[in-house]
């Protein structure tokens, strides 16, 4: 028996998602290819494109780039926008929350001569839109802040940054929607100029992703070759793996509302559950927006490192953080201001659709069973 909570780091792949991977591989032709072959390849890409632009909430005759993932989307997006503009500006926002991916592209371009501020969240886990306004300089030429934070869950208001950013400035917004595409209603994060997403946190294929552009955008490349993808990301095009993306894009579409619903239910049912235990707390506070697809909380004194093992020897499998910290400590929680004994015992449950209400009973019950036998760190 096995409980997968950790759908945040990547879902599982939806049946079908992989069938249309499988039937759109068995094609020949490159979509570059003039022929019949390569033709069919061709409409196959672009009606996954339109697919992917239309559940963001984007209009038909805007951009979207396929990548490899929603890192590189973000690279593209930060590295590529600011290299093409830099006579707009030198200066750029992001946060301290942020994914690796924006803030190792942000400070890359850093030691190319660029400027950053990094806002600070607060405890709700998102920055304070009065600090995104204060930051504004005449040179901002990029902000780029995330719609749900991949650790904690909270919800950003993008919707208010992009207002304060065209109201104050002339820089663009870029919003890593990973976790909020297929999740959250696109007005969550459509209002931005540009847009990552990315495939498997929604059941399509690691390895796929893309950025989405607003009309006039403007990048320079970030991998250089070919003409593909409208000259921006050079490299023959996957096509199968957009296409299986797009299958999910619809599938989560049509059950977003719904799941939503039922995986808000399920998660403050994991949260009653869970305040039976001494200590327990969650690490946004009170009045934090939050996604239902994440859960990040505390048991001070039982060390995350020792209880995501214990769990996954017992068939629960959750994370400390985000997968791609790879065992070191939240540099999110940390932005937080939280105490180093809440951050150290910081565990993140994930869900997806398929997560099942027995699989949340299941694990409410083996993490108070574990807790009783630990012995309780002071």
């Amino acid at each position: 028996m096995s409980v997968y909570l950790d759908s945040a780091a990547s879902a599982p792949v939806l049946d079908q998602a992989a069938r249309v991977f499988s039937q759109t591989a068995a094609l020949a032709g490159n979509p570059s290819s003039t022929h019949a072959a390569g033709r069919e390849k061709k409409r196959v890409l672009e009606a996954a494109r339109a697919e992917i632009l239309a559940a963001a909430g984007f209009n038909p005759n805007d951009g979207c780039v396929f990548t490899s993932g929603g890192t590189e989307a973000d690279n593209l997006a930060i590295a590529g926008f600011c290299m093409k503009n830099a006579r707009a500006g030198r200066h750029i926002i992001t946060s301290q929350a942020e994914h690796d991916a924006v803030l190792n592209t942000v400070k890359s371009l850093e030691r190319q001569g660029f400027s950053a501020t990094y806002l600070a969240p607060g405890k709700s886990g998102v920055c304070d839109p009065d600090a995104l306004k204060s930051a504004l300089r005449g040179d901002t030429v990029l902000v780029s802040l995330m719609a749900v934070n991949n650790e904690t869950g909270a919800i950003a208001p993008i919707e208010e940054y992009a207002r304060i950013v065209r109201e104050n400035s002339r820089a663009a917004l870029h919003a890593d929607a990973v976790q909020a595409f297929g999740k959250l209603p696109p007005q969550a994060y459509c209002c931005a100029d540009m847009v990552s997403v990315s495939a498997h946190k929604i059941g399509g294929l690691p390895g796929t992703g893309a950025l989405l552009l607003r009309g006039g955008v403007k990048l320079s490349p970030v991998l250089h070759g070919g003409e593909q993808e409208s000259g921006l990301r050079a490299g023959t095009e996957n096509v199968p793996a957009a296409a299986a993306f797009a299958a999910a894009a619809k599938i989560r579409g049509e059950q977003r509302e719904a799941e939503f619903r039922r995986l808000r239910g399920l998660r403050e049912r994991l949260i009653g559950r869970m305040r039976e235990i001494d200590g327990f707390c969650l690490t946004l506070d009170g009045s934090a927006e939050a996604s239902p697809y994440i859960l990040s909380f505390s048991l001070p004194g039982y060390p995350a490192e020792i209880m995501t093992t214990v769990l996954s020897d017992e068939g629960f499998f959750v994370s400390r953080s985000s997968a791609c910290k790879k065992g070191r400590r939240s540099h999110v929680l940390a932005a937080m201001g939280l105490p180093g004994g809440v951050a150290e015992s910081a565990l993140r449950v994930s869900f997806s659709p398929e997560t099942r209400e027995e699989d949340v009973t299941e694990f409410a019950g083996a993490i108070i069973r574990i807790t009783q036998r630990i012995i309780r760190k002071k």
